[in-house]
């Protein structure tokens, strides 16, 4: 197997995943929302109270006081006691360079077709900006997998670029591990008898069902009784 059909091969292995990606995300995001509603709905019903939902809450109820600048001196002049270090400018290697050039003959803004309209160049002008932050930034994966999107063909594939692709594929591989773990995709996926009990699960995690949080309530003003503690401890039990 030559080195472009092995580079060809490795990036059809990364789409898949990609896409496998995005739709654990998807799910991830689905699944977070609706718990975040239904959490809130129970901590509302149960009136516990919990720093992480209301903490935000009190702040937002609150004037912040504006803060101070640390970045004047006792004269109210700027400070000069530090000074950021420009970023080390990267050797690119030469076969990069002629990817990067190739790339941009096709998406560079001087370069699309005046046919097209500025919000049908919008797409191509912003992958060409993410590509070129990237390359100036060393990292090659955008670049190489931009040669597969615009059907780029080269004289030379490098032993490399098959790296570079395969750390891609393992840094996708570990993100959807994690994603297909997520307390928030099985809550997407569960049904209600399975939602209740991770909801209790983690009620009973953050002490809700303890007695000392029964009387340590949400609002201290107009708070409402709230359910008892035996709802909150009921919740997760089958019917």
């Amino acid at each position: 197997m030559n080195l472009k059909t092995g580079f060809k091969k490795k990036l059809y292995k990364f789409r898949y995943l990609e896409q496998e990606f995005l739709e654990y995300e998807e799910l991830d995001n689905e699944g977070r929302g609706a718990f975040m509603t239904d959490l809130r709905e129970a901590h509302s019903k149960l009136n516990v109270y919990d720093e992480a939902l209301d903490e935000p809450y009190e702040k937002s109820n609150k004037k912040n006081a504006p803060e101070k600048s640390d970045c004047k001196n006792n004269k109210g002049e700027a400070s000069t006691s530090s000074s950021v270090e420009p970023a080390p400018k990267i050797t690119h290697d030469a076969e990069m360079k002629k990817v990067y050039r190739k790339i941009a003959m096709k998406l560079h803004p001087d370069k699309l077709s005046k046919n097209l309209s500025d919000e049908e160049k919008k797409p191509f002008i912003e992958k060409f900006e993410k590509i070129t932050e990237d390359y100036n930034n060393g990292d090659y994966s955008s670049l190489l997998i931009a040669l597969d999107e615009l059907n780029i063909i080269m004289d030379n594939y490098k032993p490399a670029w098959l790296d570079i692709i395969d750390k891609k594929i393992l840094d996708l591989a570990q993100k959807i591990d994690v994603l297909k773990k997520s307390v928030y995709a099985a809550y997407a996926r569960a049904n209600d008898s399975e939602k209740k009990k991770i909801l209790s699960a983690f009620m009973k995690e953050r002490g809700w069902t303890s007695n000392l949080a029964g009387v340590k309530k949400s609002r201290k003003e107009n708070s409402h009784p709230g359910k008892s503690l035996s709802w909150a401890r009921k919740l997760g039990e089958d019917n």
